[in-house]
């Protein structure tokens, strides 16, 4: 039986993530402006991270410290989720389904005790978004 190496997996999650960028940046123009409030710039500026970071990991090759990359990559995708959330709509985005795909990414790249802290580093931004778009304006 072949033995996995890390740079395997890491490879894979850039192919992944390329491929979702590129989809969201050329769906993004045809989405109507009823289901995607707000800024699009930052949908866009998020979307282009992501294909520089993608495209960065591919042609570097393997990094020396795979587990790194990883885990810093999985923050950033967390963090950039949340711009995107927070520019389109927060609670009713139509991109909250990222938050699955990456925290799924988390659970297959990282360690028994990263994964689920990026599941709980996603929840506590989304739960941020919510409070600060829904609960916040109503008590003033």
């Amino acid at each position: 039986m072949k033995a996995l190496t890390v740079g395997g997996p890491l490879q894979g999650f850039a192919w992944a993530r390329l491929g979702v960028s590129l989809v969201l940046l050329a769906l993004a123009p045809f989405v109507p402006s009823g289901l995607m409030p707000g800024e699009s710039q930052i949908l866009a500026v998020a979307l282009i991270i992501a294909l520089a970071s993608s495209s960065a990991m591919l042609l570097l090759g393997p990094p020396a410290q795979p587990r790194r990359l990883a885990w810093f990559i999985c923050l950033l995708d967390s963090a950039l989720i949340t711009a995107v959330v927070a520019a389109t709509g927060g609670a009713r985005s139509l991109f909250a389904f990222l938050y699955v795909l990456s925290v799924t990414a988390a659970c297959v790249m990282l360690s028994r005790t990263r994964g689920p802290a990026i599941a709980a580093l996603s929840s506590v931004f989304y739960t941020g978004i919510v409070t600060v778009r829904t609960v916040l304006p109503l008590m003033w």
